[in-house]
């Protein structure tokens, strides 16, 4: 009995013998979770990185926190990024630049900058464009057509608006910006932006379905009317916004050759609009709105433009009679006279050029009331 146990029974070992060696097992090859969530780090374990809730923190009902991506990111880039030897010859330009290792700390954790020396060999790059404020998420009723056109107006169209030289541009900057957020809480002011991409689109000649750009511009009046009607303090600055876009987008009926005879007057008409919704806004609301750079014109020298007007047109008004029909209206007549002088006077001076276009179209808002009305 007892040899038939020893046989099954391990031996010690003796004082000379080594231990058997174990047998070695290569680790199974995987990807380290660098971005796991805080959770996951702390219970050691792999992270599958979903975000906001990874899958083991939504099994378990924990709070799921992600460290910061920026964090994470500058210390990737530091571990990867290879040192610069540079150049510590006595007398260099790059030994008097070269600076010791920066370290700086994120989230209590030090960082070091590896790689500081001035590489003046590397090409100059002009700063990123501006990171456009929007949703993170596809609005109710917009499909991909209508968010395509958003993106062309962002990138695109809103820069046709500006007439501002140099780097600084508010007007484009509002438009790209403000008029954006303000659309996403003004249905009407949105479908006035895709109506606009979309007009953008058709004169630079692109692919586009004419019978949406159609409904674009059903559905922009009707819903401007209706907001319009109710006219309360908050939609104030979206009326406003969209009634100095819709002198755009109605501007397109110039340039039809079966558009309506005189549609000038009906131009004359949305002027006159945005005037009276200009003077219902508070103008303390307006200046704190940031929206001035939108309601811009240009200055006019009235005594200059008096001298510009054509004689045909002054012989034309001061050969109005006492018996004339139009004898009661001969100041207004006058009053536009001048204004229209003020363009002959800088088309002359200045030429045609970006500010001088933007004088033809506010010119209009110039004009007397008492004028429009004889007008229509």
């Amino acid at each position: 009995m007892d040899r038939f146990i020893g046989k099954f029974m391990p031996t010690a070992p003796g004082p000379g013998d080594e231990p058997p060696e174990k047998p070695y097992y290569s680790k199974r090859p995987h990807k380290k979770s660098r971005n796991g969530c805080e959770a996951c780090k702390a219970r050691k374990i792999k992270c599958d990185e979903t975000r906001p809730v990874c899958q083991t923190c939504t099994s378990r009902s924990q709070e799921c926190i992600f460290p910061n991506f920026q964090e994470s990111t500058l210390m990737e880039a530091s571990a990867s990024t290879p040192a610069v030897m540079p150049d510590h010859r006595p007398g260099s330009r790059v030994e008097a630049l070269t600076t010791s290792s920066l370290t700086f700390t994120i989230a209590n954790r030090p960082v070091v900058a590896v790689g500081s020396v001035p590489d003046f060999r590397r090409p100059f790059l002009p700063p990123p464009p501006p990171v456009v404020i929007g949703p993170f998420f596809r609005p109710w009723g917009v499909d991909m057509t209508d968010m395509r056109l958003l993106w062309h107006f962002t990138t695109h169209t809103c820069s046709t608006f500006s007439v501002e030289g140099g780097a600084r541009k508010p007007a484009e900057k509002l438009l790209r910006e403000d008029s954006v957020q303000l659309a996403f809480g003004n249905p009407f002011l949105m479908q006035t932006l895709f109506a606009l991409a979309g007009l953008h689109q058709q004169n630079l000649r692109m692919t586009f379905d004419r019978r949406r750009a159609l409904c674009y511009r059903t559905k922009t009046f009707r819903s401007f009317n209706e907001a319009l009607s109710i006219c309360i303090p908050e939609t104030l600055p979206a009326l406003l916004v969209n009634s100095l876009l819709l002198t755009a987008l109605t501007s397109q009926n110039f340039r039809d050759w079966d558009g309506k005879d005189l549609y000038i007057i009906d131009w004359m008409m949305i002027w006159r609009g945005i005037r009276l919704i200009f003077d219902s806004v508070d103008k303390r609301e307006l200046a704190n709105s940031g929206l001035q750079a939108l309601l811009h014109r240009p200055s006019i020298d009235l005594w200059q433009a008096a001298a510009a007007i054509p004689v045909g047109l002054l012989l034309m008004v001061d050969g109005i009679g006492d018996n004339d029909p139009d004898h009661a209206f001969v100041e207004a007549y006058r009053k536009t006279l001048t204004h229209l002088g003020s363009l002959y006077h800088n088309l002359r001076q200045d030429g045609l050029g970006a500010v001088m276009r933007l004088r033809i179209i506010t010119w209009f808002t110039f004009l007397p009331d008492r004028f429009v009305e004889l007008v229509r």
